[in-house]
């Protein structure tokens, strides 16, 4: 049965690494963070990778730690600004065409992501997404307070963000297929109809093979993702909400 809707996680399936280790290191270069905050970046990012750190306990320190008492419109006008300097770049070429080619067939794409939302908005956008879902910080009087909106997107908690797409858009989830590198997706890689390990972590790699799923190896993009430039290719990417 042909898909009816394409789910994407994204760090590490449409971009290179963590989106948040990226934005990190754009900070530092820009002079607007001290550099442990890179290094702290890549420390978390590989430890999740490993399956050392649990990626709620992480997301839940760096919001506590480095998000709190930051402006909501200050950081989504740097994730703008991040996208369209470095992030754009680190978008995976097979990812996009794999998007376009869902597109074409007119098969709707939705992004399923643990990074922040002011990285992925502009992500969604060039993609052409028609929904995206991820971490979103709690912000009172556009103000973040240092605490995330639960359910996270990640690992069981994105089962809640899909099923909440997939009742939007008139689906259920064994029609739609998902592409996550993460062995901490498989309570929604089990739920789909079919289930995609893309530059899988170690362990989803074992579990992909021992279930017979497909598996896709992306070549480094090395600053030859989609190119710089514009944030705003696919205007009709919009925030899912969750219906509670």
């Amino acid at each position: 049965m042909a898909s009816r809707v394409a789910l994407f996680d994204v760090d590490g399936v449409v971009l290179r690494g963590k989106g948040l280790n990226h934005f990190a290191r754009y900070l530092v270069a820009r002079g607007e963070a001290k550099p442990v905050l890179a290094m702290r970046g890549a420390w978390y990012a590989l430890g999740h990778r490993l399956g050392w750190l649990d990626g709620g306990t992480v997301l839940r320190r760096v919001a506590g730690a480095y998000l709190a008492g930051r402006r909501a419109a200050e950081l989504a006008r740097q994730g703008e600004e991040w996208f369209v300097e470095r992030g754009a770049a680190a978008i995976y070429r097979e990812a996009a065409e794999l998007v376009s080619d869902h597109r074409r067939a007119g098969t709707p794409v939705v992004l399923l992501s643990g990074g922040m939302d002011f990285l992925v908005a502009p992500v969604a956008r060039a993609l052409g997404a028609v929904r995206w879902a991820a971490v979103e910080p709690e912000v009172q009087d556009g103000v973040l307070t240092g605490r995330l909106r639960e359910p996270l997107c990640i690992d069981d908690g994105k089962v809640h963000w899909a099923s909440a797409v997939a009742r939007e858009l008139g689906v259920r989830l064994d029609e739609c297929t998902f592409y996550t590198d993460d062995v901490g997706d498989l309570a929604l890689l089990e739920l789909v109809g079919e289930s995609v390990a893309v530059n899988p972590d170690p362990r989803l790699r074992r579990e992909a093979g021992r279930r017979g799923w497909r598996v896709l190896d992306f070549a480094a993009p090395g600053e030859r993702g989609i190119g710089g430039g514009s944030a705003s290719v696919g205007n009709d990417a919009r925030r899912l909400r969750g219906i509670e």
